[in-house]
């Protein structure tokens, strides 16, 4: 919880709750890793990067993301609103 003063989206920050919209966002290096509902999250177009944290077993690339990192696969990707 944060204090009545305080707006974390003043902040530039985002609240991932079950069936939120995640599409396009730039979640490198975020720790999702304690995230349980992460699966109900719709990823389309979003980008993560090696260090980008998720649960144990979870595929994001399943859900539409896109691993920014040397060597990766993004023939098919629309990068088109990503900020690199």
């Amino acid at each position: 919880m944060f204090p009545p003063s305080f707006n974390p989206q003043n902040r530039g920050t985002y609240s991932i709750a079950a069936n939120a919209n995640i599409d396009n966002l730039d979640i490198r290096d975020l720790d999702l890793s304690s995230f349980v509902e992460l699966e109900s999250v719709s990823m389309q177009g979003a980008i993560y990067s090696e260090t980008t944290l998720f649960p144990r077993n979870f595929n994001p690339q399943s859900k539409g993301a896109y691993l920014i990192a040397a060597n990766s696969y993004l023939k098919d990707a629309n990068l088109s609103t990503a900020n690199l």
